[in-house]
C-alpha cells in the first residue's frame, strides 16, 4: 500500500470516528438544516412578493425576481447552517465530556434553533400569504409547550 492510500484510510477512519460520535444528535441535525432551507426559501417568496407591489414594469420586475437569489443571502445560510451545526456539536461533545453520557443539554440548543427558525418561517408565510394563521398557529403550540412546562415545574 503506497502512501496516498494510508493517507486516505486514515481519513475515512476518522471521518468514520467523528460521524459514529456524532450519530445520537444527526437526526436533530437534518431538523435544523431542513428549517435553515425553509427558512431561506421562504425569506425569498417574501422578497418576491414586495417586488410583485412594485410599480416597476414587467422587465424590470422580472430582473428582480431573479436578483431576489442573492449570493450574500445564500452566504448568510450558509454561515448559519455552518454555526448551528457546530454549536449543537460542541453543546453535544461538551456534556459527553463533563457527563460522559449525553443528558440532552444539546437537545435543547438544538430545540431552541429549530423554535427560532418555525418562528421565521412563520412570520414569513404570513407575509406571503396576507394572513396571520401561521402566527396564530405558532402562539397556540407555545402557549401549549409553556403551560406543560409550568405543570412540570410546579409538580416537582
Amino acid at each position: 500500500m503506497n502512501g496516498e492510500h494510508k493517507i486516505l484510510t486514515w481519513v475515512a477512519g476518522i471521518w468514520c470516528i467523528v460521524g459514529s460520535f456524532f450519530a445520537p444528535i444527526r437526526l436533530l441535525l437534518y431538523a435544523i438544516a431542513g428549517l435553515v432551507i425553509l427558512d431561506t426559501f421562504t425569506a425569498i417568496l417574501k422578497r418576491w412578493k414586495d417586488i410583485g407591489k412594485s410599480k416597476l414594469g414587467r422587465r424590470a420586475r422580472l430582473l428582480m425576481y431573479w436578483k431576489a437569489i442573492e449570493s450574500s443571502g445564500i452566504r448568510r445560510t450558509f454561515v448559519k447552517l455552518l454555526l448551528y451545526g457546530l454549536g449543537v456539536m460542541a453543546f453535544y461533545l461538551a456534556e459527553v465530556a463533563v457527563f460522559t453520557t449525553s443528558i440532552y443539554i444539546s437537545n435543547l440548543a438544538g430545540a431552541l434553533i429549530l423554535f427560532t427558525e418555525l418562528k421565521s418561517i412563520c412570520e414569513n408565510m404570513d407575509v406571503v400569504l396576507g394572513t396571520n394563521t401561521f402566527t396564530r398557529i405558532f402562539r397556540r403550540v407555545r402557549k401549549k409547550v409553556e403551560n406543560k412546562l409550568d405543570n412540570k415545574i410546579n409538580d416537582n
